[in-house]
């Protein structure tokens, strides 16, 4: 047992003032009130002596949770191990547990739906990170309300690792173990089989979800069906949610997501573990349940009447009963309905013109449903609306597929509730056409009824390829400002923008925002106003029009990356609080008078204002020195430190406090003998040389030592020890094993990376076979699941700033690790936006605008990951002097607008990979690389779209090769949930 963070005896009394304050009783003994040298509140466990059990589960708490870091497990803030003396000292809970609030001990205290949601998706989040983050994986075995705790924010976070096992890895199923936990929560799977899996932990959460639903007891001996899973099965054969819900709650919540949440649940405690859901999946649906809760008062009441996709039906007999195409622009989930007994199936291998704006996938429109009887005269398709006043627009898509003869005639009405609404339509041959309602429907008490009536002078009963039906959304806020929307159209046919979501009103409703704009609708009595437009990166080409100053409300515009010419409008420079970023526009300039007032005066105040980027000649020739200054030092290196990062000295060691762990803390005597006197150079890190080793002859590490003459290196160094060693820990980080401070000799001992790093792979330096394309998104996949913990699991979050391809190492099982934590910085929370720092990184992984602000945000690093997700695509450098368009994104940018996959994917692939899903990747990376930083992905959703990449690549030799498919076969035409389109 490693001896960091161990008390005395002595300390304990001190800390407890001698056990005067007692918190309640814990796993294996009591929990006292305590602080640390008067200033950090703690609890201390103390192992009862009568507990012959306590010494097994204390020994694996400590060890467990010395292994562990993550924002929503309990910290252990040390022990104490003195002969029967032990205690565990945690990090105080001001809240109790969620128990004590559920069932009203704690007297008082009421929470709310949105609340008892936000604390089981932070759990969830906490028992994901022990299944799929954590060295090694683990089960925890005792997930239960007592043991999620809240701290005086109400922010939830799991406790009690006495019983947690190692998890099974490596193609193992499952640990066979003597059976631990608390009868209620415990999965009769592991308990009927002693097998132990992480699902075991997923059973359990089951039962907490369906805890806070319904605030009834685990077990309750009065209820016909003692255990709760039985009762909520039993109540909801009668489909009335609230029959179920806490009447505590008095109806205060969205039924859509105590719904989800309850299916959520019970898939949780599924019999079979092998058919329950991952806690990713259950923290994927708790995040939509709460999203929809939140949506309630707020948000979802700023919806327009704009329509959303709610179910789009297929008659494809070769998809799944939910499926996705490559080729859908909009990528939409289409149901296949199973045609009537009485009707065929028609499908055809000819091509189908489907040249309108409804881009159907070719596998829809090449299949159609028809009746097999020519004397049948009618097709009838019925459905119900939840709730029964919805309205809805229906598309109904058509294209004939056979080829009639002379004598053959196939005419028909489409007749919707009774109303013709279409009369003597013909499909024509081989051509899509689209039917669809004008104005918004109703079906009476929610029953609709759609037929195709064949007329009388038809020979061929009626045909249907595919219908769509679009749910309408109520909506009381004022359109945009006429004038606003009128300069936006004048924008967009100007400069001939053809973006996928420029449609609609530009500013509502708020979650459908045009790409680049942001408005200010913050007052629903008035209507809103554009205050941001970005047009960077676009291949914009033409002068600036003057009627942008017409947009009065505009405080900033971002031109940048473009090949703008001619000069600035002066109405524009005249804007006194316009912010116009025009940088990457060689042939565009402001007049020489506009320069010199605008820097007369813009640099003067002390304001938000700022002046126009290109007429700052001294900061651009500042900036273009120092990058000059860091190609020099990078191709130039000295004193055997090649530094791949550029940053500006701050100062040497002098002043820096020591590390203040002593933790895994080697002798330079030991650091000789593990790298054998330094024999073999493994490579040149951000501060130094790396050099193979091996602790006690079984370990293999890297050992990196800090070059003498790095000004920077003692401040990164001890950055990295106090980030590795006390606040992170994931299997997709790399291991500090340990570190040498003797003097001036610094090193950082890492565990051992026996496959070097990404770029070395991609680049061939390592020769022997390539990537293919489904390790490539294995290795993103984990890279990303490494930063997303940084941003959204460590305490405190973090930055890397510094995220590139030679900082993603692999070991001898190909499995990836973030690397270098030398730059990396804490992540702003409560509020804050963003970190003021010094500029640093590496030239073109660096996020441009945090180059141009200092303002350091997580997006940052989304931004350079959005790079390397580029690179692995490409296989093309990051800069290329001889490329027309030197950086990767601008080069990509381009080739993508000939609208071929294979112009930017790497050549050595040979085409073989899903196209599908380099697409999805492609997008990605470019979503990650927008210049607003605010419109990028978080890292939570770039490791969600990565999986769907890897799903989709995964199963391109099988069924699912053109889609994703979903477990049920049951199609259902409701048209009450709100899921809005999603364009490629």
């Amino acid at each position: 047992m490693t001896t960091n963070k161990r008390f005395t005896y002595s300390e304990v009394v001190k800390m407890t003032n001698n056990f005067q304050r007692i918190l309640g009783k814990g796993g294996f003994g009591i929990v006292y009130y305590g602080s640390v040298n008067g200033t950090e509140e703690v609890a201390v466990k103390m192992l009862s002596q009568s507990s012959s059990q306590g010494y097994k589960q204390f020994k694996a708490e400590v060890e467990l949770l010395l292994r562990v870091h993550h924002k929503n497990l309990v910290g252990l803030v040390g022990y104490c191990d003195e002969g029967d003396k032990l205690a565990l000292i945690y990090e105080y809970m001001a809240n109790g547990d969620l128990d004590e609030h559920m069932s009203g001990k704690r007297g008082g205290s009421f929470l709310n739906w949105a609340t008892r949601l936000k604390i089981v998706a932070e759990s969830a989040q906490g028992l994901e990170y022990l299944h799929n983050g954590c060295k090694p994986l683990m089960v925890h075995r005792d997930i239960k309300t007592t043991n999620i705790l809240l701290n005086e924010h109400l922010q939830a976070k799991l406790a009690d690792f006495g019983l947690s096992r190692s998890f099974p890895i490596e193609g193992e199923t499952h640990v066979s173990t003597v059976v631990a936990g608390t009868i209620g929560y415990l999965d009769p799977e592991y308990y009927r089989t002693n097998w132990l899996t992480e699902k075991s932990d997923v059973y359990s959460f089951g039962i907490v979800i369906l805890e806070i639903i319904t605030n009834k007891p685990v077990i309750d001996q009065n209820r016909e069906k003692r255990h709760i899973a039985e009762w909520v099965g039993q109540m909801l054969t009668k489909g009335d949610i609230k029959s179920i819900t806490d009447p505590s709650l008095h109806g205060d919540y969205d039924s859509g997501s105590v719904w989800k949440a309850v299916e959520l649940a019970m898939s949780c405690l599924n019999p079979s573990s092998v058919n329950r859901p991952t806690m990713t999946q259950v923290v994927s649906e708790l995040n939509e349940c709460l999203a929809s809760e939140n949506l309630r008062g707020g948000q979802s009441q700023e919806m327009d009447s704009q329509s959303s996709i709610e179910v789009s039906m297929t008659f494809d007999p070769e998809s799944n009963p939910a499926a996705r195409y490559p080729d859908d622009v909009y990528d939409r989930i289409w149901n296949q309905i199973s045609p009537d007994q009485d009707w065929q199936i028609l499908t055809t291998n000819l091509q189908i013109n489907a040249s309108n704006d409804y881009d159907l996938p070719q596998r829809v429109i090449k299949t159609a449903v028809t009746p097999i009887k020519a004397s049948t005269t009618t097709m009838e398709f019925t459905w119900k609306l939840k709730p029964p006043t919805s309205q809805f627009y229906l598309f109904l898509h058509f294209a004939e597929l056979e080829s009639l003869q002379a004598k053959e005639t196939r005419e028909f009405n489409v007749v919707m509730n009774g109303n013709v609404t279409l009369e003597s339509y013909s499909p024509k041959f081989l051509q899509m056409q689209t039917v669809y309602s004008k104005a918004p429907k109703k079906c009476d008490g929610g029953e609709c009824l759609l037929r195709l009536v064949k007329t009388s002078k038809s020979t061929l009963p009626p045909l249907i390829n595919a219908i769509e039906a679009f749910t309408v959304l109520d909506f009381s806020q004022l359109e945009t400002n006429g004038d606003e929307v009128v300069a936006i159209k004048n924008i967009q046919s100007t400069y001939g923008l053809s973006k996928i979501n420029w449609q609609g009103d530009p500013c509502v409703p708020k979650l459908f925002l045009w790409d680049g704009l942001n408005c200010n609708n913050s007052d629903a009595s008035i209507p809103p106003i554009i205050t941001s437009l970005d047009l960077s990166n676009n291949n914009l080409i033409g002068g600036v029009p003057e009627f942008l100053a017409d947009m009065k409300s505009l405080l900033v515009i971002n031109l940048s990356g473009n090949n703008l010419s001619g000069l600035v409008p002066q109405k524009l420079l005249e804007k006194k609080m316009l912010k116009l970023n025009i940088e990457g526009n060689p042939k565009l300039h402001c007049t020489v008078e506009s320069c010199v007032k605008d820097g007369e005066g813009g640099r003067q105040k002390k304001s938000m204002t700022i002046p126009i980027v290109a007429s700052i000649a001294f900061v651009v020739a500042l900036i273009v020195a120092l990058i000059i200054f860091c190609v020099i030092r990078k191709n130039n290196p000295s004193n055997d430190e090649a530094p791949t990062s550029c940053m500006l000295p701050s100062g040497g060691r002098s002043s820096e406090p020591t590390i203040e762990t002593k933790n895994k803390n080697f002798t330079y005597a030991e650091v000789i003998t593990m790298t054998n006197n330094f024999q073999r150079i493994l490579g040149k890190g951000g501060f130094g040389i790396v050099y193979y080793g091996s602790v006690n002859g079984t370990e293999q590490v890297a050992v990196k030592m800090l070059s003498h003459s790095s000004a920077q290196g003692y401040k990164q160094f001890k950055a990295e020890v106090e980030l590795l060693l006390l606040r992170v820990h994931h299997k997709n980080l790399v291991g500090l094993v340990g570190y040498c401070e003797e003097g001036d000799k610094l090193a950082l001992i890492y565990e051992y990376m026996a496959n070097g790093d990404l770029d070395e792979h991609m680049s061939g330096k390592r020769g022997g076979s390539i990537l293919n394309w489904g390790t490539r998104l294995k290795i993103a996949v984990e890279a990303a699941q490494g930063l997303e913990y940084l941003h959204n699991g460590c305490k405190p979050l973090m930055v890397h700033r510094d995220i590139k391809t030679t900082n993603i190492l692999l070991n001898e099982h190909f499995h990836t690790k973030l690397a270098d934590f030398g730059l990396s910085r804490s992540f702003p929370i409560e509020g804050e936006t963003h970190v003021s720092t010094v500029v640093a990184g590496t030239i073109g992984y660096l996020d441009p605008e945090y180059y141009r602000t200092n303002w350091l945000t997580e997006k940052s690093d989304v931004y350079s990951f959005g790079v390397v997700l580029l690179v692995i695509i490409t296989n093309q450098p990051v800069i290329d002097q001889t490329r027309e368009k030197r950086h990767i994104a601008e080069w990509v940018g381009v080739m993508l607008t000939k609208g071929d996959i294979k112009s930017i994917t790497d050549p050595n692939l040979l085409g073989d990979y899903n196209s599908g899903s380099v697409w999805k990747a492609v997008e990605l990376a470019m979503s990650c690389l927008n210049p607003s930083s605010m419109t990028r992905p978080t890292m939570s959703q770039v490791v969600f779209e990565l999986k769907e990449c890897l799903a989709s690549e995964s199963s391109r030799g099988g069924e699912s090769q053109e889609m994703y498919s979903h477990s049920s076969r049951e199609v259902s035409m409701t048209f009450g949930t709100e899921v809005a389109p999603m364009a490629r």
